[in-house]
């Protein structure tokens, strides 16, 4: 089943799909029926990691704030636009004050966008000062569904 994420967001599908009495079950490297944050697969941070991500990771740490790692390209239409009309929207600027926004261009850092799993872009992680992996988005979303899934991704973080 496929659905329009600007439309409906993946919450209220499942809770429509589970409604008519269906399971669901999300496929995923970041998702896993029923899992914990303690048991979200963690990604493994290069020896040498981009010195934005370095900075990022050591401030996450200290600040216990999630990170949210966006995975881009120049040549890339849907990552300008996620860039241009999602994160630059007023709501998800003031949710992202609570955690630490890195954008890695793959061309630049293909090493860690290989070892993270990035086979298109945008491709956008939010991990846990630890690297849990708390969510994750394939391809472009619009603000308020964004929006959502930052507040969700923060609130698993904080359990």
């Amino acid at each position: 089943m496929t659905f329009e994420p600007e439309t409906v967001s993946a919450s209220a599908l499942r809770e429509a799909i589970e409604a008519l009495g269906y399971e669901v079950e999300e496929v995923g490297p970041y998702r896993n029926r029923g899992a914990t944050t303690n048991s979200a697969p963690r990604l493994s941070f290069p020896e040498n990691p981009p010195p934005a991500l370095a900075d990022a990771l050591r401030k996450a740490k200290s600040e216990k704030r999630i990170l949210v790692v966006d995975f881009w390209a120049t040549w890339c239409g849907p990552c300008q636009k996620l860039k241009k009309h999602t994160l630059a929207d007023e709501a998800v600027k003031k949710l992202l004050e609570g955690a630490l926004l890195v954008l890695i261009d793959v061309d630049e850092h293909s090493a860690i966008a290989r070892a993270w799993g990035v086979k298109s872009v945008p491709d956008v992680v939010f991990l846990s000062p630890d690297g849990r992996v708390l969510d994750r988005l394939h391809g472009f979303e619009g603000p308020v569904a964004f929006a959502k899934r930052l507040r969700n991704a923060m609130a698993r973080h904080e359990r």
